[in-house]
C-alpha cells in the first residue's frame, strides 16, 4: 500500500510509533522507473486488466533508496532487499508470487524498530 500514500514519511513515522521495540516492519511495494510503469500500469492495468485502470499512479511508486531514507529518518533500521514478481501459476492458472533477485519493478523487505536503551519495557 505504500505506492498509494501522498506523504511516505508520514506512514513511516505512525509505524514507527505504533512499533513494539525490536518489532519488524514488513513491507512491498512499486519502483519508480520507467520499467516498473510499463509492468504495472501498461501491462497490468491497461493490457490484461489484471487490475482496474487508474489503481495505480507511477508518480507515487517509491524508489528504494527513497524508502530506505524515509525509514532511517523515522528510526527504523533497514534489512534486506529483494525484488518481487511472479514465479509461475498455481493449479487454477493463477499467477503465483515471490522472491526475485532484481529490484527493478517490485521489492519487498524488512526493518527493526530498535529495543529500548538497556533492556528497558514500555510501559
Amino acid at each position: 500500500m505504500l505506492e498509494h500514500v501522498t506523504d511516505l514519511h508520514k506512514i513511516v513515522s505512525e509505524v514507527v510509533r505504533i512499533l513494539r521495540p525490536d518489532g519488524l516492519f514488513l513491507y512491498d511495494t512499486i519502483n519508480r522507473n520507467p520499467l516498473a510503469r510499463l509492468a504495472t500500469v501498461t501491462i497490468a492495468e491497461d493490457v490484461l486488466r489484471l487490475m482496474s485502470r487508474g489503481t495505480h499512479d507511477p508518480q507515487m511508486f517509491i524508489r528504494p533508496r527513497e524508502l530506505r531514507a524515509a525509514m532511517e529518518g523515522a528510526g527504523l533500521v533497514p534489512g534486506p532487499v529483494t525484488g518481487l514478481g511472479p514465479r509461475g501459476f498455481n493449479r487454477r492458472f493463477d499467477l503465483t508470487f515471490g522472491p526475485l533477485p532484481l529490484t527493478a519493478i517490485l521489492y519487498m523487505g524488512v526493518a527493526r524498530k530498535p529495543a529500548l536503551a538497556g533492556g528497558d519495557r514500555p510501559c
